[in-house]
This record gives C-alpha cells, sequence and structure tokens, in this order.
C-alpha cells in the first residue's frame, strides 16, 4: 500500500515591526517622487527660477544672502524646454536634498531611541501632508534643511576632531547662505551642544571643542560669503546688512501670523505626525537630564509658528526635522502600546488622499502661457505681473508676496505709473487675484497705490487669456483724451477711429508717442487700439483651467 505523500504547507511569517516601517517609508518615497512631475509650479518657485535665470544668463546677482541656489542650479536654464520644464527637474535635485534630510532624521532619532522609533519619525515627516507635497519643492528650504539636519546628525554622533568640526561648520554656514531663517533652528544646535558636553562630563576641553564648532560657522560663513559675493558690487555688505536687518523686523513678531489659517489643513493631512509632535513633551520625564535638555531644544523649532511671519505650507518642510527628531521617545511608546500595523497604516492613509486635488490642468496651462508668450512678441517686452512668470522678460514692478505689496504700499513711490513714464512696458500678466480685480472690476485695489491703480487701469485692455496690452477701448462715438504712457506701434483691432483728427480703419497701425492723445470711435461699431510693436497675437485661445494650483 502506497503511503500518501504529504507535502509541507507554507507558513506565511507576518512582516515584523522594522520591515512594516521600512516598507511604508519607501512607498512615501516613491509616491512623493511621482508627485514631483504632477504639481503646477508654485508661484515663488518662478520667483527663485528668475533669480537663477538672472545670473546664469545674464550675470546678475542682486544679494549674496539666500542666492545660493543660483549658482547651483545655472545649468538648468540651458536645457531643452521652458521654465516649467526646468523647474520640474530642479525639483528632483530638491528631492534629493530631502532625501538627506530623511537620512538625517533617523540618524538623529537613533541618537535617542530604537531603530524602529527612529523610522517612524522620518515616515512621519515624509507623509506630513504640506512636507509630502512641498518638500521637494524649488525653494530653498529643501536646501537648507538638508544642511541642517546633516550638520545636526554630525553634531550628534562623529567626534569632535578638526575633520569633524569643519564639516559641521561647513554645513551649517550653507545653510545660512541659503536662507536666514536657519536662525530658527538655533535651539536644536544649543541642546545638542549641551547634550555632548554632558556626554563628556563637562570637561573643559570638551567645551573648547564646542566653542570650536560656533568658530567654524562663523569662518566658513565668512569665507562662503566673500566667495559668493564676488559677482556683487562694492556696496554688497551694506546692501545685504540693510537687507537683513528689513527682513529681521519683518518677519519676527508676537500675534497671528499670516498663514495660522493653513494651520487646520496641516494637522488634518499629518494628524499622526501632530499628534506625535504634541504629546513627545510628556514622554521626556523618565529621560535623563541632559537628553532632555537636547530632545527640548529639538522640538522648540515648532514655537516659530507663533512669532515668525512666513509659515506657509513649504515652511513645515524646512522647520518638522529636528521636531520630528524629539518625538522619538513617543514613537517608541506608541509603538510599544499600540499596534504597529495601525500606526503605520495611519500614517501612510493620507498619502493617496494628496494627490486627489491635483488639477492637472495648471501645469499644462502653465507651460501654454509661456510658450504663447515667447511666440506672441519678437523679442522679450518689459512687463508687470505678481511673481515673475516670464523669465527672460524683463519684470519692471516688484515680487508681490504680502510681504512685497506691503513694503511697496509703505515706501508710497509710484512704481507703475513713474515706470511707464520712463520705460515702454507694454504687458501685465494677469496671474494673481489682485491683478484680476484692478483689471476686471471697479473694486478698490488695496495691493495698489491710487495713482498706480489709476494709470494701469487707464492703460491695458484684454489682449489674451492672462496678457493684458495698452490700448484703449471707445463705445461708438466717445472722444477721449487718452494719455499714452507705452510709444510705440498701435493696431487697429476694431472699428474706425480718429486720432488728433486722422482717420484709422480697422486692421491699420498707427505709432503714437508719449503724451494727450485725442482719440474718437468714429465708426458704427466699438472701436479697439491696442499696442502692436513686434506683436503676433496667438489664434488659439488660452486652454481652460487654472494656472496654479493652490496650497
Amino acid at each position: 500500500m502506497t503511503e500518501a505523500i504529504i507535502q509541507p504547507q507554507k507558513v506565511r511569517v507576518p512582516l515584523s515591526t522594522n520591515q512594516m516601517l521600512r516598507y511604508a517609508l519607501a512607498a512615501a518615497i516613491v509616491l512623493q517622487a511621482v508627485m514631483i512631475s504632477l504639481v503646477a509650479v508654485n508661484w515663488d518657485e518662478f520667483f527663485f527660477y528668475h533669480q537663477v535665470w538672472q545670473f546664469a544668463q545674464e550675470g546678475v546677482l542682486t544679494s549674496a544672502i539666500q542666492t545660493l541656489h543660483v549658482r547651483l542650479f545655472g545649468w538648468i536654464t540651458w536645457l531643452p524646454g521652458v521654465s516649467v520644464d526646468h523647474i520640474i527637474i530642479a525639483r528632483y535635485v530638491m528631492f534629493a536634498f530631502e532625501l538627506v534630510t530623511l537620512g538625517s532624521i533617523y540618524a538623529l532619532a537613533r541618537r535617542f531611541s530604537t531603530q524602529d522609533a527612529a523610522l517612524l519619525c522620518a515616515l512621519a515627516y515624509v507623509s506630513f501632508g504640506f512636507v509630502f507635497m512641498h518638500g521637494f519643492s524649488f525653494r530653498t528650504d529643501p536646501m537648507a534643511a538638508a544642511f541642517l539636519s546633516g550638520a545636526l546628525a554630525l553634531f550628534a554622533w562623529k567626534r569632535l576632531t578638526t575633520l569633524w568640526i569643519i564639516a559641521i561648520g561647513c554645513l551649517t554656514a550653507l545653510a545660512f547662505l541659503t536662507t536666514i531663517k536657519s536662525i530658527l533652528w538655533a535651539p536644536a544646535f544649543a541642546g545638542l551642544a549641551w547634550l555632548r558636553w554632558a556626554d563628556e562630563g563637562y570637561d573643559t576641553r570638551a567645551a573648547i571643542r564646542l566653542v570650536a564648532v560656533a568658530a567654524a560657522v562663523t569662518v566658513a560663513g565668512a569665507f562662503f560669503y566673500w566667495l559668493h559675493s564676488l559677482a556683487l558690487e562694492a556696496d554688497h555688505v551694506t546692501k545685504t546688512g540693510n537687507a537683513g536687518r528689513s527682513a529681521a523686523r519683518k518677519m519676527f513678531s508676537l500675534g497671528i501670523q499670516p498663514y495660522w489659517n493653513v494651520i487646520p489643513k496641516a494637522i488634518t493631512t499629518g494628524f499622526v505626525g501632530a499628534l506625535l509632535i504634541a504629546f513627545a513633551p510628556s514622554t521626556w520625564k523618565a529621560t535623563a537630564a541632559a537628553k532632555r535638555i537636547a530632545l527640548i531644544g529639538l522640538w522648540l523649532p515648532v514655537t516659530t509658528f507663533l512669532f515668525y511671519h512666513n509659515t506657509a505650507p513649504y515652511f513645515y518642510a524646512f522647520i518638522l526635522p529636528p521636531v520630528f527628531v524629539a518625538c522619538a521617545p513617543v514613537a517608541k511608546l506608541a509603538l510599544e502600546k499600540y499596534r504597529p500595523a495601525l500606526i503605520v497604516a495611519a500614517v501612510t492613509i493620507v498619502l493617496p488622499i494628496q494627490f486627489l486635488p491635483v488639477d492637472h490642468r495648471a501645469k499644462a496651462n502653465q507651460i501654454a502661457l509661456i510658450e504663447t508668450a515667447d511666440r506672441m512678441f519678437d523679442q522679450p517686452v518689459r512687463y508687470f505681473d505678481a511673481n515673475f512668470m516670464l523669465a527672460g522678460f524683463d519684470k519692471k514692478n516688484g515680487f508681490m508676496t504680502p510681504w512685497g505689496i506691503e513694503s511697496y504700499l509703505w515706501a508710497e513711490k509710484r512704481v507703475y505709473r513713474d515706470g511707464m513714464a520712463k520705460e515702454t512696458i507694454p504687458l501685465v500678466v494677469e496671474n494673481d487675484s489682485a491683478w484680476t480685480r484692478l483689471l476686471t472690476t471697479d473694486e478698490p485695489a488695496g495691493e495698489f497705490l491710487a495713482e498706480d491703480a489709476a494709470a494701469i487701469r487707464d492703460t491695458f485692455i484684454h489682449a489674451w487669456g492672462p496678457f493684458w496690452l495698452a490700448g484703449i477701448e471707445l463705445p461708438v462715438g466717445q472722444t477721449r483724451n487718452w494719455t499714452v504712457r507705452v510709444p510705440g506701434e498701435y493696431h487697429v483691432r476694431q472699428g474706425t477711429i480718429q486720432i488728433d483728427g486722422q482717420t484709422y480703419r480697422e486692421g491699420q497701425m498707427v505709432t503714437l508717442d508719449r503724451g494727450v492723445t485725442s482719440i474718437t470711435s468714429a465708426g458704427s461699431t466699438n472701436a479697439e487700439l491696442m499696442w502692436a510693436d513686434g506683436v503676433t497675437m496667438p489664434e488659439a485661445p488660452m486652454p481652460p483651467g487654472p494656472i496654479w494650483t493652490y496650497f
């Protein structure tokens, strides 16, 4: 009798906590990498690209602080495609900086807890809604976060030999050259410095090494500043000092800050991370005093939301790395007290949701806008807009951030009216609600001085999509004494007009000089006269949909 052959059954071994955390972290990183090319360019990414373009293509450097990126990214301006394509490529470089930050969070958290807790800290950071959406953005924030977190990781683990003191000093100095808000990480460095001193028994020689680290930051900062500022004029130190003082006065204040309204969204799209941050201090009681001081220092940057002006969503990627390191003890406790699978699921469940509000038309419309501008004008023209959207064109008004608008209003300089009196500025790009309100309604436009608002409304008419060109529209039979602020060749787009007694019909061209000109709509239809010096109007309309993906 033949005995049946019994096949051994495969036993499915459940994933360990460590494996789940590693897989979840890898999945979050991959999903974020996918997001990089989907999200439309944000308004200030165009500003940073403008700075890179100016330096790479024109050799212009306006300041030696907060402009380190112009040296790192000049090569993108020579690549095929338009600025949107270049910014997407630059985002992948910023993504690499973010990976450095993630590795540093893990390394730092291991100083205070287990490997699993450190993985959870890194996962909570990259999965935090605003970090997931903006951690790769083309701003100075990802660069500075990588420099600072890398310096902290070295400071936490390496023996303070000359080599590592120089390395820490250089990384920290590069961060300050990247953005002056790196000072907000000062408590984290101070807390770790105390821990290092305590670990070495509060020895005098250890204190000297810590002082050497501070000296290295100062010396490296001065050296890098000198190298970077070689392209500037001789008075750059004075200008930089004035800019730094102005920024400090504006960016730090007590009270309700401009971006407090986004905090609820930050919490809901990163609720597990928010819980870790909130409960972290309650888990430090049993920790040794020196470690507790270090954890407090790492956690304190989260308080910047109380007094720092610009806490927009992209700020979270910059400020939260040390804060999540401070969450290492509470992360360990959570993994011990609750099922790790549930924690991992709760952290990562928000990631697919981040893809839902992405409007794919926005990026396509940005490309269409920029390509149309390149085809529409024989050569780049001077223009007004909110955020330097047309690289290579000469923007003649300031960067219209809340701070920029406030500074312009406070200075009371008629930038728009006086600018048009001195230079030929034929184009306005309506790429912000302030411009929409000014150009399409009679409502008060609080972002503009009254004389500027009146001059713009009197000078520009709608041409295509968000483009407004100098011109005038007149109802049948109306006569106006129109102030020509943009000299050049004009095209009669519609109707028949008389200019200083001479008749011009639809399709004809007329050259106007600056000054007051009498214009009459002399035909049977409304008349329209538009600036047309080297302009080829596009045949296709602007595609429907937005040009921005908002926070």
